[in-house]
């Protein structure tokens, strides 16, 4: 009988975690610890007025039940997938294509920013590059495996929709494929190298 594979997702888990904590102490406000935290970790969303700590914190709020439950979802999903190659360092990954993703927006669009969709797209972005650089031809793989089924999802759930700032996402998804080509080639150097020549 084959033995199952046990994946840790303590840091996947603590992502998800801190981000439902934030968001219930918001849909319960009331004056205590929660919403203490809360005021701390994700008072106002991102934006020029207010920049920071909301650069970092807004990627912990959500706008909604749904919002927040579509991006733990795909949070677990690429949250594990990473995490298995890259351990702790999810966390800075996240972080980072949160703020890049953030910044983004802020060059495009002038309309505050809330919620974990561009980080989550960071560790997509990785995930997606560290699989599929060996391939040979990573645009194809990229593009036709990966980018292609992406945008038919967005689509029909709504691509398109002025509420949804799909210029961070697109932000997130480039810092975290960045992050995605540093990890191969810090665990498959081999693989990067022949990338370039």
């Amino acid at each position: 009988m084959p033995s199952i594979q046990y994946i840790d997702m303590k840091y996947t888990l603590s992502l998800l975690g801190l981000n439902v904590l934030i968001f219930a102490a918001y849909v319960y406000t009331t004056p205590n610890a929660l919403w203490t935290i809360h005021q701390l970790l994700a008072g106002t969303p991102v934006s020029y007025n207010e920049l920071f700590p909301n650069i970092i914190t807004y990627m912990f709020g959500h706008a909604g039940i749904a919002h927040l439950m579509m991006n733990m979802l795909m949070l677990v999903i690429f949250g594990r997938s990473m995490e298995g190659k890259a351990g702790w360092c999810i966390i800075p990954v996240y972080c980072t294509a949160g703020i890049v993703g953030a910044v983004a927006h802020m060059w495009f669009i002038d309309i505050p920013l809330i919620g974990a969709s561009a980080a989550v797209s960071g560790l997509f972005g990785a995930a997606i590059v560290y699989r599929t650089i060996s391939a040979g031809s990573i645009v194809y793989y990229v593009m036709v495996l990966n980018v292609l089924p992406l945008f038919g999802v967005l689509s029909m759930i709504g691509f398109g929709d002025p509420g949804v700032s799909y210029v961070s996402h697109l932000g997130g998804v480039a810092a975290g494929a960045v992050a995605g080509v540093l990890f191969r080639y810090i665990t498959h150097p081999k693989d990067v190298g022949a990338l370039l020549h």
